[in-house]
């Protein structure tokens, strides 16, 4: 569609092979250390400069910048890095392999780590980049995310921060977290398979009195 005499995509066609080449060609000219950037923005947008740690170098990030393939804007007293158009990134998504895909998240977690994550958003999304990324990172992080996760009515990311945080390290807290986001899914059935689990972890009379409320 037309805004303001500019074309929006509502849903990117990368299916459309026409416009996958134009993408494609606008990025071959890139060298290794430019395309790995690239790379890391279109899986962790939006990002600081902190977030990619020692993964880019400044120069690199200017060099993009200049070919108008990322952008780089203020937000309060951070800087936010985007791909300069959201297509860059549905290509690039869409063209990356499982297990190179993987590597990214985990590099991206690995360097988020790093920044101390203080931010509520940093907490989700260094949850988020782990377990996709299959990387190691605390169970507190794990809980603390899918918490936030599932007050936001992000249910099945809810779901699925809360199953991986209670398969690293099983506590009553969150179990219920797991739990409840289940309740809130409509699964039932997997609500009811993983009770005996929770029940098991229930270390308290409160704890129990918890699990048999949400069973009930």
């Amino acid at each position: 569609t037309l805004v303001d005499g500019q074309a929006r995509f509502e849903h990117m066609p990368t299916a459309a092979q026409r416009l996958v080449d134009l993408v494609q060609t606008r990025l071959a000219s890139l060298d290794e250390a430019q395309h790995a950037a690239l790379l890391l923005v279109a899986f962790g947008e939006p990002l600081g400069p902190g977030e990619l740690g020692d993964l880019v170098s400044d120069g690199v990030l200017v060099e993009l910048e200049r070919l108008r393939l990322i952008t780089a804007s203020a937000d309060e007293r951070r800087v936010v890095i985007r791909l300069g158009h959201p297509l860059y990134g549905e290509v690039i998504r869409a063209s990356t392999p499982l297990l190179a895909r993987r590597k990214v998240l985990a590099s991206l977690a690995g360097a988020l780590q790093q920044t101390g994550n203080r931010r509520r958003q940093d907490v989700v999304k260094l949850a988020r980049l782990a377990v996709d990324g299959g990387a190691s990172v605390a169970p507190e992080v794990l809980v603390r995310a899918t918490a936030v996760v599932r007050l936001s009515y992000d249910m099945v990311l809810a779901e699925r921060l809360g199953r991986a945080a209670f398969e690293a390290a099983p506590g009553f807290h969150i179990g219920r977290e797991l739990a409840l986001a289940l309740y809130e899914m409509g699964d039932f059935q997997a609500l009811l398979e993983m009770m005996p689990r929770l029940l098991a972890v229930c270390t308290t009379p409160d704890e129990e009195a918890g699990a048999t409320l949400i069973e009930a």
